[in-house]
C-alpha cells in the first residue's frame, strides 16, 4: 500500500540532473537554524572613556621637575673618551717618528 499523501512521503536531500549529484538541504526547518555560524558576542566590551590611570600634566617653559634635576642624579663617571683616529698624513708622521 503506497500513499501519495506529502507529510508521509519524504523528498530526498540529493537530487541528480545529468549525471550530477546535487545536495539540496530541507528548508522546513526555521529561517534562524540555517544561518551562518558566528561566535558568540564577547563577555568584554571597549573601553567606554580613557583610562584614570593616564595623568597628563604641563609645566611652564624653563621649569625643570625636581625628578629631573641634575642635583638628583646618581654620580656616575662619565664615559672614556673615544679614541681619535689619526689622518694619513699624521699616520705616515707618526711612523717615522717611532722608526727614528
Amino acid at each position: 500500500m503506497t500513499t501519495t499523501a506529502p507529510d508521509t512521503q519524504r523528498r530526498s536531500n540529493w537530487v541528480t540532473s545529468y549525471d550530477n549529484v546535487y545536495y539540496r538541504p530541507r528548508l522546513s526547518k526555521k529561517p534562524s537554524s540555517l544561518s551562518v555560524a558566528r561566535f558568540p558576542a564577547p563577555l568584554i566590551g571597549p573601553r567606554r572613556s580613557r583610562p584614570q590611570a593616564i595623568h597628563i600634566i604641563s609645566y611652564p617653559s624653563g621649569y625643570v621637575p625636581r625628578e629631573l634635576r641634575p642635583g638628583n642624579r646618581p654620580d656616575t663617571p662619565p664615559p672614556p673618551p673615544a679614541p681619535r683616529r689619526l689622518s694619513q698624513r699624521q699616520q705616515y708622521q707618526h711612523e717615522k717618528e717611532e722608526e727614528l
